[in-house]
């Protein structure tokens, strides 16, 4: 069974089901198992652990083998992304959470398996965001950056406005010297960045109930098989797969 939230921009799952191909996104994603360690494969090395977290473009593989795990994909501008990049990950493709840290996030989502309540499970998940808040400031976005991604989050995903040309002429900016920007300060590809957004938003649609087709369509995708091959490039999984035997459990703003 999966248990899938959506707290702000970020996706989090408890699951006993996952099988990711080899893949990798534009996400940050941490991985705790909920007994024991767990094996995952980051840029070809296996590794063995509790708790890990894997940077945004890192190719990893990773099975739950019928054993339940946590995970949650962070959206990278968020600020624990960015704070997560610069103190723990410093330019490496992951980070291994130390035993006593990994041991108490395991006792902590144990104590909410058995209800899977949506308030407790949201309260750990602030609490994982606790871990990596060092109290050190992060340096501010150019502003047009904040407005980028203020009009990016209010899109409606129409084909004539979600292109790079109309977000630089919004911002006042040729396409190529916003693209540079976004990259240089966040380091993502502005045109992975968008693709990723319009995933994101598939998967709020999804959240309110609707269907594949429908998400595909609200979030721009051409049709239904190109967010379903967009997910599975993203994802390692296929979009059915992640819906089968899934329950949303949904958070409100």
């Amino acid at each position: 069974m999966n248990y899938i939230i959506k707290p702000g921009k970020n996706l989090a799952a408890v699951s006993d089901t996952v099988k990711a191909e080899n893949h990798k996104h534009w996400m940050l994603q941490l991985f705790l198992s909920c007994a024991g360690n767990l094996d995952i494969n980051v840029e070809g090395k296996e590794i063995s652990c509790k708790c890990i977290v894997v940077d945004m473009a890192a190719r990893h593989e990773f099975k739950t083998g019928e054993k339940v795990h946590f995970t949650i994909l962070m959206e990278p501008t968020t600020e624990t992304a960015r704070q997560i990049r610069r103190d723990f990950l410093e330019n490496k493709p992951y980070f291994i959470l130390p035993g006593e840290t990994a041991d108490r996030l395991q006792k902590q989502i144990n104590g909410i398996l058995g209800t899977m309540n949506k308030d407790n499970l949201l309260g750990f998940i602030d609490g994982v965001y606790e871990i990596f808040h060092t109290g050190k400031s992060l340096p501010d976005f150019d502003v047009r950056i904040y407005e980028l991604l203020k009009l990016l989050e209010a899109c409606k995903y129409d084909q004539g406005k979600y292109n790079l040309r109309y977000f630089s002429d919004k911002l006042s900016l040729s396409p190529s010297r916003l693209a540079h920007l976004f990259k240089e300060q966040t380091g993502i590809p502005l045109k992975s960045y968008m693709v990723l957004n319009k995933l994101l938003r598939a998967y709020t649609v999804l959240f309110e109930g609707s269907n594949i087709t429908q998400a595909a369509m609200a979030a721009g995708f051409d049709t239904p098989a190109h967010l379903a091959r967009t997910n599975r490039d993203m994802t390692g999984m296929s979009a059915s797969g992640i819906l089968k035997d899934s329950e949303f459990l949904k958070v409100f703003f």
